[in-house]
């Protein structure tokens, strides 16, 4: 996987979670970011999907594109 930078400004708490998890973790900040950020994609792609499909608009099988 082929990596990208991308500059984003957070609280200064948001920050000091992330120094903590990855003393934590003893794994470097960007690590953590790509994890989190892969997981959130994934539970909110998950969500939209349940959305579609509550309203009707997505049957079970398909995804959405």
């Amino acid at each position: 996987m082929g990596l990208e930078v991308l500059s984003v400004r957070i609280p200064r708490e948001v920050k000091e979670e992330l120094e903590e998890l990855a003393k934590l973790e003893n794994r470097n900040k960007a690590e953590i970011v790509r994890e989190i950020l892969i997981k959130g994609i994934r539970e909110m792609r998950i969500e939209a999907a349940l959305k579609l499909y509550r309203e009707g608009r997505l049957r079970s099988g398909r995804q959405p594109s």
